[in-house]
């Protein structure tokens, strides 16, 4: 699991989850644009959340492995898969 800091605030999810977050954030910076992303997230008791995060070049994040097992029941396949449809969709510069 991961710990991604957004606003000063930390969201858990799982690795692949946060790599692809931190994939497309860089992609969003590159492309110069904005976007608004829903994100699945775990609370400390465990329940998954969506949370909304703005992504922009003025909007730091950053990730940190934490010592908690992988949770599988987080719904991290459609969301990778909705960050690569939306990623192919961003200009290149």
């Amino acid at each position: 699991m991961k710990s991604v800091r957004y606003d000063g605030e930390e969201l858990i999810m799982l690795d692949e989850v946060a790599d692809a977050l931190l994939e497309f954030a860089s992609a969003v910076v590159r492309s110069g644009g904005a976007e608004a992303i829903s994100v699945p997230t775990l609370t400390s008791s465990g329940a998954t959340q969506t949370v909304t995060l703005f992504l922009s070049a003025g909007v730091p994040l950053s990730t940190r492995l934490i010592d908690e097992p992988q949770d599988e029941r987080h719904p991290s396949a459609s969301f990778i898969e909705e960050l690569a449809v939306r990623r192919a969709y961003l200009p290149e510069f």
